[in-house]
């Protein structure tokens, strides 16, 4: 989470971490240090919603002989204010602000392969991998798990060419390359950076992996007659070979 308080002064009770945005489902530790000579017995966590109504006071547990009260959340899904109490008095109020962390939820990939390799366009789901014949096209739609700011198409290497995701005006969380389709490269890592509209990047690292795959020569081989022959200007000779392509042959023949 990130904390928003200012330091802690000497002589003063200090209260960890003061306002705070947390991530929601994370933990939350929430500590208040008291000067050596105004340990409280007992110190309370007091919670109030956001219409300001009191939700629960829990007691905060002192570690050992020190002048320090903790109470830790296990899970945070919600927003609230929080105060500490000890004797007669309060401290001020202090906000925790949950949000959800951006996250790639949905992608799939269309592909347009070419004529050799004779195949039709297809669409694949989920796909981070993509090894292609060389040649094929392809155009990838991403979707988020909330509105974004930017997404950004980031080869790794030198001087990449950045490409801008467009997004779905109907549809704030996609997003597409803007015109046309890419070529498949010979091999590359992709980086897809965004960041939604607070400015938060996901959490974990988005890479694409491309490869194509290399259209290969036809193979051809003699398979019969064996060894040396010797035929007269006249006489008819009969000859079998075979011939093998990585994608099928489209044709064949001798001439």
């Amino acid at each position: 989470f990130q904390g928003l308080k200012a330091a802690p002064q000497p002589g003063k009770l200090d209260i960890y971490p003061g306002n705070a945005e947390v991530e929601i489902g994370s933990r939350l530790l929430i500590r208040a240090s008291f000067p050596e000579n105004r340990s409280p017995e007992e110190v309370l966590l007091t919670l109030v919603n956001e219409s300001g109504e009191t939700i629960q006071s829990l007691p905060m547990i002192k570690n050992l002989e020190d002048p320090v009260f903790a109470y830790q959340f296990d899970r945070v899904t919600t927003n609230f204010n929080y105060s500490v109490a000890y004797g007669n008095e309060t401290s001020e109020s202090y906000e925790v602000s949950v949000f959800v962390a951006p996250e790639l939820v949905e992608s799939k990939v269309a592909i347009s392969y070419p004529d050799y390799s004779g195949k039709e366009p297809e669409t694949i789901e989920r796909i981070r991998r993509l090894t292609l014949p060389e040649g094929s096209m392809f155009d990838y739609e991403f979707t988020f798990n909330q509105p974004m700011q930017s997404v950004l198409w980031t080869p790794e290497g030198p001087d990449p060419e950045v490409v801008e995701l467009v997004q779905d005006p109907n549809n704030p969380e996609v997003f597409r390359f803007p015109e046309s389709m890419l070529i498949i490269p010979e091999k590359g890592v992709v980086e897809l950076k965004a960041k939604n509209n607070d400015g938060r990047e996901p959490k974990n690292p988005i890479r694409i992996h491309l490869s194509a795959i290399k259209n290969q020569l036809p193979k051809l081989k003699w398979v019969a007659p064996k060894g040396d022959q010797e035929v007269s200007p006249l006489e008819e000779w009969t000859a079998t070979g075979s011939a093998t392509d990585d994608f099928g042959l489209i044709d064949y023949g001798i001439g």
